[in-house]
C-alpha cells in the first residue's frame, strides 16, 4: 500500500476513534451532571422562595411590611409606588409556586401561631431538597439547617435585582453613578437605595421540599432544563478543547508534504485564506454548536424520551451512529483550521503572497496606481485619477467607520501611501535621466544610440527619440543608395552610350573607303542604322526616366479597352516572339475591360515585357498571360520560363540599368522594367515581380475606373 493511502488511513482512523471516544464519555457523566444540576438549580430558586416566604410572612402577619423607608422620606405616594410593585411582583412569585404539585411546603409564624402547608404524608425525603429555615426572636438570629445559610446577603440581592427592574415604572431614571441609580419623582431626584430596604420575616418556622428529579409538568421544569444544558455545554466544551489541542498537535507532528495529499487538505491550496476562512468560521461553529446540542439531547436521555413518544426506540443505534459523525465532522473541519494554519506559519510570507485575496487586492491596488503613475503622457488622464479618488475615498469611508482603529489604519495607510509614491517618483526620476542621456547624445551627434527599454511616463518621448534615429538611418541608407546609384548611373550610361556611339563610329570610318562594294556597303549602313536605332532607344528611356524623377510627366487619361490594347501589343510583338519560337497562351476573354488610363504609357507597359520575355525566355517554350477582371480592380500577369538561371531578386531586377543576362552586351538600356513599375505606379496601379525557380512572373494591377487615381 502506498505510503499516501496509509497516512490517511492513519488520519481518518484517529479521527474516528475521537468520535467515538467521545460519544462513550456520555455514560460516564451521570453523576456529575446530577451534582451540577442540584447546586446550579437551588441557587437559581432563590429567588423565587424569597418573594414566596416574603409574600406567606404578610400573609400570616397582618402587621408585617417588606419594605422600610428613610424617616426623611415624607412623599407619600412615592413610598405608595415602591410598596405596590413589590407586593404585586411577590404575588406573582408566589402564585406561580403554589400553583407548582411538585413543590412541598410547611410555613409556620410563631407569633400568630398562623400556618400554611400543603405538605403531604408519607413524602421519600431522600427524593426532595429539604430546606428548613428558622427565624425566631432571640437575638434577631436565623437558625438555618439545609441550603440557605446567608439568608441575609440572599433578601438584600433579591431587592437589589428588584429595583433594578422596576426602576423606570417608579420615576424618571436620572443617572447610574458607584453602582447608586437615582430616580426623579415629582421633580425631586432620590437615591434608591439609601430610601428604602427589604425587611427578612421575623418569627416563621419554614420547611420546604423541592424534588430532586422535576417533572416536565413543573414549573421549575425550565430552570433544570436550562441548567442542565449550560452543564452539559461546559462539560462538552472542555472535551472539544482537549481534543482540538491533541488534533493540533497531531497536525503539527505528521509531515505537511503528507497531509497536503489528504482529502480534504489538498483541496485548500486551491481556495484562498479569506475564503477558507470564512467558510470554517461560518461552517465549524455551526458543527460545534450542532453537535453540542446533538450530543446534551443525547446524553441527557431528552432524544429518547422523544423516540419513546413516537414508539422508534430500536432506532437508538442510529442516533449514537449520528453522534459519531458529526463529532468526526467536527474534529475534521478542527484538523483542516491547524492545517491552515500550520501552512501560514512555516512559510508565511509565500503564504501571504499566493494563498491571500488581500495580497492580490493590494498589488490590484498597486498595479492601477502605477498604472497611473506609469501611463503615457501623451494618453487621456481623467478616468486613471478618477479610479485613484474613488479608491482613496473608500479607504476613507473605510477608516472613518473604525473609529479609534481607522486612525491606526490611516497612519498606517498613509506611510504606504509614501513608500510607493516615493518609490515611484525614483523611477520617473530614472527613466527622465534615460530620455535626457538620449537627448545629450543626439545632441553630439551621437546617432547609434536607441532607448530599448520602458519609460513608462515619457514612451511617446521615447518613440520620438527612436524615430529620428530611425529616419536618420533611413536618410543615412538612401543618401548611400543614391550615392551608389549615381556611380552605377554614371558607369552604365557611359557604357551603353559608349557602345553604340563608337560602333557608329567604327562605321563611318569603314563607310568612307571607296573600294569597298556595294553589297558590303549596303550591310554596314544598315549596321550603322541598328546602332543609331539603339542609340535612339537608350536616349528616350533616360528621357522618360528623367521626366519621371522630376514628376514632369503629363498624363493624358482615357476611356481605355485594356484588352483591345493587349492584343495590339501582343500583334505588334508577335515577329520577335516567334523569332525565340515562344508560344503565347491567353487566359482571358476578347471581352471590353474599360479602364481610364494614358494609352501610350500603358502600351509602353505592355510592349516592354513583352520585349522582356521575347529577350530572356527559354525557346520553345510557352508564355502565359492571364487576365483577372475582379471588383476592385484588373491585374494583368506575364508568366514565362527563363532561359538563364536567375540569380537576383524582384528588387534587384526592378532598379535601373540591371539586365536579367548580367552583362551587358545586348541591346537592351535595362531600363524597361524600372519604366513599366515607374508608369504603372503613375496612373495609380502597382507593379510586382514574383520569382519562383525559373518561373518569372510580373502582375500588373489597375484601380477600376471609380477608384483610379
Amino acid at each position: 500500500m502506498k505510503r499516501k493511502n496509509l497516512i490517511t488511513l492513519l488520519f481518518y482512523s484517529i479521527l474516528v476513534v475521537a468520535s467515538i471516544l467521545t460519544v462513550c464519555l456520555y455514560g460516564t457523566m451521570d453523576s456529575y451532571i446530577s451534582n451540577q444540576k442540584n447546586d446550579q438549580f437551588v441557587q437559581r430558586c432563590k429567588d423565587d422562595i424569597v418573594y414566596f416566604l416574603v409574600y406567606q410572612a404578610m400573609e400570616l402577619d397582618p402587621d408585617y411590611e417588606p419594605l422600610s423607608f428613610d424617616e426623611n422620606i415624607k412623599d407619600v405616594q412615592l413610598i405608595e409606588d415602591i410598596n405596590n410593585a413589590f407586593k404585586l411582583q411577590a404575588r406573582d412569585y408566589y402564585n406561580f409556586i403554589k400553583k407548582d404539585d411538585s413543590l412541598y411546603y410547611d410555613i409556620k409564624d410563631i407569633k400568630t401561631e398562623k400556618e400554611a402547608s400543603n405538605l403531604k404524608e408519607n413524602l421519600n425525603q431522600s427524593d426532595y431538597n429539604n430546606f428548613v429555615l428558622n427565624r425566631v426572636n432571640e437575638n434577631g438570629n436565623w437558625k438555618v439547617t439545609g441550603t440557605y445559610t446567608d439568608l441575609e446577603t440572599i433578601f438584600k440581592d433579591v431587592f437589589t435585582d428588584f429595583i433594578d427592574d422596576n426602576i423606570y415604572d417608579i420615576g424618571q431614571y436620572i443617572e447610574y453613578e458607584e453602582y447608586m441609580p437615582t430616580i426623579e419623582y415629582n421633580g425631586h431626584p432620590y437615591e434608591i437605595y439609601s430610601i428604602c430596604s427589604l425587611n427578612v420575616p421575623e418569627n416563621l418556622e419554614i420547611h420546604i421540599r423541592i424534588p430532586l428529579d422535576i417533572s416536565a409538568n413543573s414549573n421549575f421544569f425550565g430552570y433544570v432544563m436550562y441548567y442542565q444544558e449550560q452543564i452539559y455545554f461546559e462539560f462538552f466544551s472542555i472535551i472539544y478543547m482537549i481534543i482540538t489541542v491533541l488534533l493540533g498537535l497531531i497536525v503539527f507532528i505528521m509531515p505537511k508534504d503528507d497531509l497536503k495529499e489528504i482529502v480534504p487538505f489538498k483541496w485548500t491550496k486551491h481556495v484562498y485564506f479569506e475564503i477558507l476562512f470564512t467558510l470554517l468560521c461560518i461552517i465549524l461553529p455551526c458543527a460545534i454548536v450542532m453537535t453540542l446540542y446533538t450530543a446534551a439531547y443525547t446524553a441527557s436521555g431528552a432524544v429518547l424520551e422523544i423516540m419513546k413518544q413516537f414508539h422508534i426506540v430500536e432506532l437508538s443505534g442510529i442516533v449514537t451512529a449520528v453522534n459519531v459523525l458529526l463529532f468526526f465532522v467536527a474534529y475534521l473541519l478542527i484538523s483542516l483550521s491547524w492545517f491552515a494554519f500550520k501552512e501560514f506559519i512555516l512559510h508565511p510570507i509565500v503564504y501571504f503572497k499566493e494563498r491571500t485575496l488581500t495580497y492580490k487586492l493590494f498589488i490590484w491596488i498597486q498595479n492601477k496606481f502605477y498604472g497611473i503613475s506609469r501611463k503615457d503622457f501623451s494618453k487621456e488622464y481623467s478616468i486613471p485619477i478618477l479610479l485613484a479618488v474613488f479608491i482613496n475615498l473608500i479607504c476613507m469611508f473605510v477608516f472613518s467607520s473604525l473609529e479609534g482603529f481607522g486612525i491606526i489604519c490611516a497612519i498606517v495607510y498613509s506611510f504606504i501611501i509614501f513608500y510607493f509614491a516615493q518609490k515611484r517618483i525614483k523611477e520617473i526620476q530614472n527613466d527622465y535621466n534615460v530620455i535626457l542621456n538620449s537627448a545629450n547624445k543626439l545632441k553630439d551627434g551621437n546617432f547609434d544610440q536607441k532607448i530599448n527599454q520602458d519609460v513608462h511616463l515619457f514612451n511617446s518621448l521615447k518613440e520620438s527619440f527612436n524615430g529620428v534615429y530611425d529616419g536618420f538611418e533611413l536618410a543615412v541608407k538612401e543618401e548611400a543608395k543614391s550615392q551608389n546609384m549615381k556611380v552605377e548611373l554614371i558607369s552604365n550610361v557611359s557604357h551603353d552610350l559608349k557602345t553604340p556611339l563608337t560602333c557608329i563610329k567604327n562605321y563611318v570610318l569603314l563607310l568612307q573607303d571607296e573600294n569597298l562594294d556595294e553589297q558590303t556597303r549596303k550591310e554596314y549602313l544598315e549596321n550603322l542604322n541598328k546602332y543609331a536605332d539603339r542609340l535612339n532607344l537608350l536616349m528616350q528611356d533616360l528621357l522618360q526616366i528623367s521626366k519621371i524623377n522630376s514628376g514632369n510627366i503629363e498624363l493624358e487619361l482615357n476611356d481605355l479597352n485594356i484588352i483591345a490594347l493587349l492584343n495590339q501589343v501582343l500583334f505588334e510583338n508577335e515577329e520577335s516572339l516567334l523569332e525565340r519560337n515562344l508560344v503565347v497562351k491567353k487566359n482571358f476573354k476578347d471581352e471590353e475591360i474599360i479602364l481610364n488610363l494614358d494609352s501610350n504609357k500603358t502600351y509602353r507597359i505592355f510592349e516592354n515585357l513583352l520585349v522582356n520575355i521575347s529577350k530572356y525566355a527559354l525557346s520553345f517554350s510557352r508564355v502565359y498571360i492571364d487576365v483577372f477582371n475582379k471588383e476592385k480592380e484588373v491585374q494583368i500577369v506575364f508568366k514565362n520560363i527563363s532561359q538563364d538561371e536567375m540569380n537576383f531578386t524582384p528588387e534587384e531586377i526592378e532598379e535601373r540599368f540591371v539586365r536579367g543576362d548580367k552583362s551587358r552586351h545586348g541591346t537592351g538600356s535595362g531600363l524597361g522594367l524600372a519604366i513599366v513599375k515607374s508608369f504603372t505606379e503613375i496612373q495609380g496601379g502597382t507593379f510586382k515581380i514574383e520569382i519562383e525557380g525559373d518561373l518569372f512572373k510580373t502582375i500588373v494591377s489597375f484601380k477600376k475606373q471609380s477608384e483610379t487615381v
